[in-house]
């Protein structure tokens, strides 16, 4: 994740002394993911929000929703396609090559806790400002 900032860290940094909140996000439950990748995201997250250049970051379930290449390719790992509220960011409705829906839950818990002392989380698991 570092990387796909790399280019822009001075003035995501700028930004933020200037009073702008900075937010990203993660999407957890990608069809490629392994707990490693989990892992060395969450390091280089946790690296820029102490680093000051980014205010918080959010994970979200991923989602296959109909007509995009995830639905395509892994939509056959789509629990119940029936569940309509699944194709959201906030619900898990899937498992992947690497982990169970279970799994993807967990570390959504996991990113929170895991970043609860650098980042304000609210009460419903945002890292939303209010």
């Amino acid at each position: 994740m570092t990387r796909r900032y790399h280019q822009n860290m001075e003035n995501l940094k700028r930004l933020r002394e200037a009073g702008i909140y900075i937010f990203t996000s993660i999407i957890i439950g990608a069809p490629e993911q392994t707990l490693k990748t989990f892992e060395e995201e969450l390091e280089a997250v946790r690296s820029l929000i102490v680093g000051k250049y980014i205010d918080a970051a959010l994970p979200l379930s991923a989602t296959m929703l109909p007509a995009t290449e995830w639905y395509k390719t892994n939509g056959h790992n789509i629990v119940n396609k029936k569940d309509y509220p699944g194709f959201s960011l906030f619900t898990t409705h899937h498992r992947t090559e690497h982990l169970e829906p279970q799994d993807i839950e967990r570390l959504i818990v996991k990113w929170l806790k895991g970043l609860k002392d650098v980042q304000v989380v609210y009460s419903w698991g945002t890292a939303f400002s209010s």
